[in-house]
């Protein structure tokens, strides 16, 4: 029997599942290659390799890689993080601030949960920090980071993990209201690959099987149960 009549024996869902697997193993083929083709163009021009996005990798991977790196840690559940200021009270606060000014003399110690992280060259990092229902921007560079080194204290963090900012409070040349980092710290490790930020999570059966993902990426459910 040839395999085209054996599927054809198959119930129509089982049918549709196998077609389904078929197509994304098509795709991540292709994307293998698409890969391949653009890494012997860039040794072929002797440009730099392009450093590969964690988030790329399979789940179970991501989660195998994040478990490893929890484990290499010193001390991966730091015991305690002195907190003296919330978001949105710095939010109220530094409102009426004018654009490219830096309170210096003015440091704050906040921690949440990074919603985003975002890179501009190669020494200049963004996250946005969510905590107490508000989210405010961490602008890190390398001349304000005093503990630690500064490139291998964010090689480690990552969307979804709970850190600690100590730094000051000013506005970039846009005017967002930001912390610019003198320490950063990971608090607690998230050891999944969260949906990404501005996508949010729309399938209705995770949602309702997984409540917590849902208050965590969708912030307006999260604002109704507090509401509620």
């Amino acid at each position: 029997m040839s395999e085209a009549a054996a599927m054809d024996k198959l119930p129509a869902a089982e049918r549709k599942k196998l077609k389904k697997e078929a197509e994304a193993k098509a795709r991540d083929a292709e994307k293998e290659k698409k890969k391949a083709e653009q890494s012997a163009q860039q040794e072929a021009s002797g440009a730099k390799p392009k450093e590969k996005d964690v988030e790329e990798l399979d789940p179970t991977k991501y989660r195998e890689n994040r478990m490893a790196m929890v484990k290499s840690l010193k001390d991966p559940y730091p015991h305690k993080w002195a907190v003296d200021a919330s978001i949105p009270a710095l939010i109220e606060k530094y409102k009426d601030m004018p654009a490219e000014t830096h309170e210096v003399g003015t440091v704050v110690t906040i921690a949440g949960r990074v919603k985003n992280k975002r890179t501009q060259g190669v020494s200049l990092l963004f996250y946005d920090l969510f905590a107490d229902g508000a989210r405010i921007q961490i602008m890190c560079q390398p001349q304000n980071h005093e503990v630690g080194d500064f490139k291998e204290s964010h090689a480690i963090l990552n969307r979804g993990d709970i850190i600690g900012i100590r730094g000051f409070v000013g506005k970039s040349k846009t005017g967002q209201l930001s912390i610019f980092p003198k320490e950063v710290k990971l608090l607690t490790a998230c050891l999944h690959m969260l949906p990404k930020d501005h996508q949010g999570l729309k399938d209705t059966e995770v949602r309702f099987r997984k409540r917590y993902l849902d208050l965590m990426i969708n912030e307006d459910v999260r604002n109704t149960f507090y509401t509620r």
